[in-house]
């Protein structure tokens, strides 16, 4: 008996273990690194120093160190970081000067197939020789800001159910009415929830919310920047919806088509709205994917201490 229950115990033991391990093709995994960063931006140590003197005697650098922290690749020439708080002529500079643009592709992070990351690329901007020319009456401290400017995207991945009888749901390979787990590559704008419903008879409606994650600005994606940015281009994610499926219409979106345009943020959202006629000859689950482009500006602030240089 003993010699039994054993042998019954074990079998029960090998058959729980079996179970829980054998998971492979139940959970879907993102295709993406995902988060919310862009960039991670950084003032090089010394770059500027801490403190200078006056009298033109006393040349310093400004250097920064920009990682591409996103998924998203850079185009040469769409990242521009401008220097603010101190006057061009009082350290020996053009105002132009202080603007510099960023020549080179810088990539976004990279999944690999078997799921691994690869870093993004990193590039250093340099404002060369300043050097405060005339003289103080006292030591006087001055707001150092690099405003930071870059075309940047992001792409969101859900899927869709279709079925010849939409309000089915016993016995179905998948469920029409709900939210959908939705994935995101990085970057500051999200496709943060993704809700599919019945529309009518033969169509589905899809209803995403496009959310700014991070403290940063958001304007047209055709912009050089957003700092200046005229009222009416401010806050504009530029939104394509790909089902790849005949007759989709989207709303909430402007200055485009049927399923492209313009959604503009409201306190950092935006809804959309589209129907997809769902006239199939069988179920199945399909993507949506949604395409989100936009310029983003964010800065980061230090101090630099200029000291008078007693005669």
């Amino acid at each position: 008996m003993k010699s039994n229950f054993l042998i019954i115990t074990l079998l029960a033991v090998l058959i729980l273990v079996g179970c829980a391990g054998d998971d492979s093709g139940t959970t879907d995994k993102s295709p993406f690194i995902g988060g919310t960063n862009g960039l991670l931006l950084k003032f090089m140590d010394n770059f500027p120093p801490a403190e200078i003197f006056d009298g033109g005697d006393d040349p310093f650098d400004i250097m920064l160190t920009i990682e591409n922290a996103g998924e998203f690749d850079i185009p040469a020439g769409e990242l521009i970081v401008t220097i603010s708080g101190i006057q061009a002529n009082s350290f020996g500079l053009t105002p132009g000067s202080l603007t510099k643009r960023l020549d080179v592709l810088l990539e976004g992070k990279k999944k690999t197939s078997e799921g691994d990351t690869i870093p993004g690329g990193e590039e250093t901007i340099e404002f060369l020789n300043l050097n405060h020319v005339s003289p103080l009456t006292g030591t006087m401290t001055f707001p150092l800001r690099a405003d930071v400017s870059y075309l940047y995207g992001t792409t969101a991945s859900a899927k869709l159910c279709y079925k010849t009888n939409l309000r089915l749901t016993e016995d179905a390979v998948c469920t029409v009415e709900g939210s959908k787990t939705v994935y995101n590559s990085a970057g500051p704008v999200q496709i943060t929830e993704l809700e599919e419903y019945v529309k009518g008879s033969g169509a589905i409606g899809i209803r995403f919310k496009v959310s700014l994650q991070s403290n940063g600005d958001v304007c047209k994606h055709t912009l050089a920047e957003c700092r200046n940015a005229a009222h009416a281009d401010q806050n504009l994610v530029h939104v394509k919806v790909v089902t790849n499926e005949a007759g989709l219409t989207c709303r909430g979106l402007r200055d485009g088509s049927a399923t492209e345009g313009y959604a503009r943020l409201s306190e950092g959202e935006a809804v959309v709205q589209c129907d997809q006629p769902a006239n199939v000859q069988n179920d199945f689950e399909k993507p949506v994917d949604i395409f989100l482009k936009y310029r983003y500006s964010e800065d980061m602030s230090t101090t630099l201490v200029v000291k008078h240089t007693p005669n």
